[in-house]
């Protein structure tokens, strides 16, 4: 018996289009079809031809929402285009997330580029900074953010050793000046940061070792900062 494979309408006088479809749903759904596929094949110009990222998001976005609108007619074995949609969505969705990534890259890149050129740590601090954020929206987008993981991590370790290098080099300049106290609290500040940050980085632990010379005269600024520092430098040396 004939069956509208859309609206389950059956009957042995209805009629079926080849498409399998009653004569009423075959011409709401051909136009459905035809008005997607030009909404999709335009979208698709868009993403391959245009440079700015937001674009491309935004049309491989509408491209999916008429592809997951045809799903619902190849989920009932009506045609509607080639590639079927469940083909265009996998690799529709794959295009999003290299699209994401790219352009993570690049915005990272050149913030970076703004840490490195700047005069101060605060600065190139602040730039790096402004790349994490970049990072983080980007993770929103992807379905898997591992692939970001390594990118993240330079940031993270330019971060982390702007900051160590700015502490060094304030207790270099403090122990200089006979500012004992102030050099101590400097290198303290170093130890915290080695010792909480995920990053491996015994290369720099000796550079630490200008804060023993401080302890004997540390007395004078701080009862309890040669233990502080004991107990801070010990674990570094295991």
């Amino acid at each position: 018996m004939p069956q509208c494979r859309w609206c389950g309408k059956r009957g042995f006088f209805l009629r079926v289009h080849e498409n399998g479809l009653c004569c009423e749903c075959n011409t709401i759904i051909v136009l459905d079809v035809r008005e997607r596929t030009r909404c999709i094949e335009e979208s698709m110009k868009h993403i391959e031809r245009s440079k700015n990222m937001a674009t491309r998001l935004s049309r491989c976005d509408v491209a999916l929402t008429h592809l997951e609108a045809l799903l619902q007619y190849e989920e009932k074995e009506i045609p509607t285009i080639d590639p079927v949609p469940s083909s265009l969505i996998s690799e529709l969705e794959k295009e999003r997330e290299d699209i994401v990534i790219e352009g993570t890259e690049l915005k990272v890149e050149k913030r970076l580029a703004r840490a490195k050129a700047a005069a101060t740590t605060k600065g190139k601090v602040g730039s790096a900074d402004k790349a994490l954020q970049a990072i983080g929206e980007a993770r929103i987008e992807l379905r898997d953010a591992r692939s970001l993981d390594l990118l993240e991590n330079q940031v993270r370790t330019f971060i982390y050793e702007r900051t160590l290098d700015s502490y060094l080099e304030s207790g270099s300049k403090a122990e200089f000046k006979g500012q004992r106290a102030k050099a101590l609290d400097s290198y303290q500040e170093a130890l915290f940061l080695i010792q909480t940050s995920d990053i491996d980085d015994g290369s720099r632990v000796s550079s630490l070792g200008m804060v023993l010379t401080l302890q004997p005269s540390s007395r004078r600024c701080s009862r309890t900062a040669p233990q502080k520092i004991s107990e801070g430098v010990r674990p570094l040396v295991r």
